[in-house]
């Protein structure tokens, strides 16, 4: 029989951040790639349209960056409970506002939790906790 365990028994769940006010995404290339909800499914992060922020910006944002092998899920839309894994060409790259990484705590694999978290309980609890505001929202204390 599986055991049905909260998230934050066995990962540490942080949030990505909001652009500053009068701060832009660039689809020029630099140095400091953001990934968007939009990026983030099907157990991967893909960067088909990327776009990314400047320096200054980034170093204001330092906090909230994705490391390899962080796991990714989508909190905010039509696409809430979307699940990827943090490839090692966007390793540090900076995470939306719409998104959170899991970062395990040595007791599972980033893989079986992607897996996990893409299966039908999982996601049908996270649509669920979702729901009942005009855009879904899953924050990250559900």
């Amino acid at each position: 029989m599986r055991e049905i365990v909260q998230l934050g028994s066995i990962a540490t769940i942080k949030g990505g951040k909001r652009l500053p006010k009068n701060e832009e995404l660039h689809t020029s290339k630099t140095e400091h790639p953001y990934i968007r909800a939009r990026d983030i499914g099907d157990g991967k992060i893909t960067f088909d349209q990327p776009v990314y922020i400047s320096k200054e910006l980034a170093l204001k944002l330092s906090r909230y960056t994705v490391n390899e092998k962080d796991l990714c899920i989508t909190i905010v839309g039509a696409n809430v409970g979307d699940v990827g894994i943090v490839p090692p060409h966007l390793h540090g790259a900076n995470l939306t506002e719409n998104a959170v990484k899991i970062i395990g705590n040595g007791q599972t694999s980033q893989d079986y939790l992607k897996y996990a978290l893409n299966s039908n309980y999982p996601q049908a609890q996270m649509k669920v906790l979702a729901n009942g505001a005009a855009q879904p929202k899953l924050g990250i204390y559900k």
